[in-house]
């Protein structure tokens, strides 16, 4: 499943209105680890449907 740009957008624009900084850098910090474990592959992986 591919998502929107806009809905990006708006997903990023919840979540920063909605967490703090911390909350924000824990959230960034968690997401790049699982990027690195999964060898970035889900960014790479092509759109099913």
């Amino acid at each position: 499943m591919q998502a929107a740009p806009q809905d990006i957008v708006q997903l990023a624009l919840h979540l920063k209105l909605s967490l703090s900084d911390a909350e924000l850098a824990d959230l960034n910090t968690r997401l790049q680890q699982d990027i690195q474990q999964r060898g970035g592959a889900f960014m790479r992986a092509p759109a099913r449907y």
